[in-house]
């Protein structure tokens, strides 16, 4: 009996995902409707496109070594989209010869983001010939929703722009 609960609950919920999935489509295409003219909307979504994780299903992450691309991506996230401050974090791959704390300090400087909102910093490896000075910034935002609306914006937004 209890496995049937445990199966018959799993198909509740996975309708109400399947109902929140189709209401994200339906708002990513009047959100497309309404902003593909918005040079912020447009910029942020090529940002994603080049610099934007694409494979994983719940979280919107970007990583970069430019702190101005970095700021034009946050104000996309938060003008745009929407997202509060609070929700984004920021992760920090780092290489062994640069210090830690400068290097936070440095990112929080740039992109306005308190540290407190950092998450634990990554050792990377050097690797021959691409270093960033102060390592590589990723923006991380945890929301399926928001996932699903970006990746829906990618697939719609070029033949948006190239239509005559």
């Amino acid at each position: 009996m209890r496995k049937i609960a445990i199966i018959e609950l799993g198909g509740v919920r996975g309708k109400k995902l399947q109902r929140l999935y189709e209401q994200a489509r339906g708002e990513a295409l009047r959100e497309l409707a309404a902003h593909k003219r918005n040079p912020l909307f447009v910029a942020g979504l090529m940002l994603y496109f080049g610099e934007g994780d694409k494979t994983t299903k719940h979280q919107v992450r970007l990583s970069n070594t430019d702190p101005i691309l970095i700021k034009l991506y946050l104000a996309f996230l938060e003008s745009v989209c929407g997202v509060e401050k609070e929700k984004i974090r920021i992760q920090l791959a780092v290489y062994p010869d640069i210090d830690q704390a400068s290097n936070e300090r440095f990112w929080s400087f740039a992109t306005g983001v308190p540290m407190a909102r950092f998450t634990k910093s990554i050792l990377q490896k050097p690797r021959k010939g691409s270093r960033g000075g102060q390592g590589v910034c990723t923006v991380i935002v945890s929301s399926s929703y928001l996932k699903l609306k970006m990746l829906e914006w990618l697939a719609l937004l070029p033949g948006e722009l190239m239509k005559k």
